[in-house]
């Protein structure tokens, strides 16, 4: 699933692309995806507005219209947005498509169905509505905040930072790559880290964040001494030279080295 670094790279390129340009027409396929408002409501507001700005806030995308709402989307597992001017570069399994007024196209493809398409009035008033907490890399995210968060949970560290209620953004990638890099192994109490772990975790998940970002969030970009283009059962540990292992936690794979990590 997109997590922050994903979102924040399609922020971007739809900053780069398509920003301050006026929709002329919207083309939308499968209902399902429009699931805090209807279909008709997104496309009545897309529908001659400009798009004015960006914001996110953990995995979500929010674009500002000049009508005063904001097209929120939420990528699920296989989402990512396009923009194109030919017919021949049409994504896949394009389910939203924005027609802006210089001729090209915006187009939200997700082949698996997960993600969301909606209008809000605000991202404060969506992230308050959900519950979410504050976003990863925020102004209101701070050393003393993320161990306040992380503290009082009696859930394994890695589910509690997975959960977007707590701190919002990291998914089950780079939930993993955090740990990995803090040394911190997955399955301990997040209750039970010291002080000094969880803000070398802090800066940790906040330096593997903006790192994420700048490589595009591509694996394959990823630097060699990370455990993202190795996330995989008995591959060799960046670190140590020992083998990678998997465990479930939460429901989730999760990938980490048992030396560099210990219980």
């Amino acid at each position: 699933m997109p997590e922050l670094p994903d979102v924040e790279v399609f922020r971007k390129y739809l900053q780069s692309t398509s920003l301050k340009r006026r929709v002329r027409d919207v083309r939308t396929t499968r209902e399902e995806l429009y699931r805090d408002h209807g279909r008709d409501d997104v496309v009545k507001a897309l529908k001659g507005s400009r798009l004015e700005d960006t914001r996110r806030h953990g995995k979500n995308l929010f674009v500002k219209l000049s009508g005063g709402e904001w097209l929120l989307l939420h990528f699920g597992m296989s989402g990512f947005l396009k923009s194109y001017r030919k017919p021949a570069e049409e994504p896949p399994h394009q389910r939203l498509v924005m027609a802006l007024d210089d001729g090209s196209n915006l187009a939200y493809d997700s082949q698996r169905l997960l993600g969301t398409v909606s209008v809000v009035e605000s991202p404060e008033e969506y992230a308050k509505r959900k519950e979410l907490g504050p976003d990863a890399l925020s102004d209101r995210m701070s050393a003393e905040r993320f161990a306040e968060l992380l503290a009082g949970s009696r859930a394994t560290v890695k589910s509690a930072l997975m959960d977007q209620g707590r701190i919002a953004g990291l998914g089950n990638v780079y939930t993993d790559e955090t740990l990995f890099q803090a040394g911190i192994h997955p399955r301990r109490r997040a209750s039970e880290l010291s002080g000094e772990e969880l803000e070398e975790m802090y800066r940790t998940m906040t330096r593997v964040l903006r790192k994420a970002i700048d490589f595009g969030a591509e694996a394959s970009n990823a630097p060699r001494s990370w455990l993202l283009p190795r996330r995989e059962e008995g591959a060799e540990c960046p670190g140590c030279g020992g083998s990678i292992e998997r465990t479930t936690i939460s429901g989730r794979a999760t990938y980490f080295c048992a030396r560099c990590q210990p219980p």
